[in-house]
């Protein structure tokens, strides 16, 4: 990978009425570092997540988050992608991982904030749905 490859970035812009549409959304591209500090990586999103309390997030109104998901910054979500640059000794380049990363196509993250993926168990993409925060959700709900 080069350092002319582009990360892309879906910025939460306005908050809806109603539907959600593109409009309440700006995709922002820029070059792509590959600078880390020390323990973190860099994940190629694989699989991003749209789930339904991004909409409750985004409401003005009272809900189980005392504010709503703040404007100007990438879309909240959970993404499953692949390790491209590693500076953390426990996940390596290749490595599946999991986390709250965004809506965006490559993220920077201390490797303390992501869950590596045993690609043994399961499909990588099960870790955002059966295997992942909605499974979880639906199991202890």
């Amino acid at each position: 990978m080069s350092e002319q490859s582009q990360h892309r970035q879906w910025i939460y812009a306005r908050h809806p009425e109603g539907l959600v549409v593109k409009d309440h959304y700006e995709l922002r591209s820029q070059p792509l570092s590959l600078a880390l500090s020390a323990g973190e990586v860099l994940v190629q999103a694989e699989y991003i997540s749209v789930d339904p309390y991004m909409r409750i997030n985004q409401s003005k109104k009272p809900a189980y988050n005392p504010e709503p998901h703040p404007l100007g910054v990438v879309q909240s979500a959970g993404v499953v992608g692949r390790v491209l640059v590693s500076a953390s000794p426990d996940l390596p380049e290749g490595t599946w991982v999991e986390g709250m990363l965004g809506w965006q196509t490559h993220a920077r993250a201390h490797a303390s904030i992501l869950r590596k993926l045993d690609l043994t168990d399961a499909p990588v993409s099960t870790a955002l749905g059966v295997l992942g925060m909605p499974g979880r959700t639906a199991w202890f709900g």
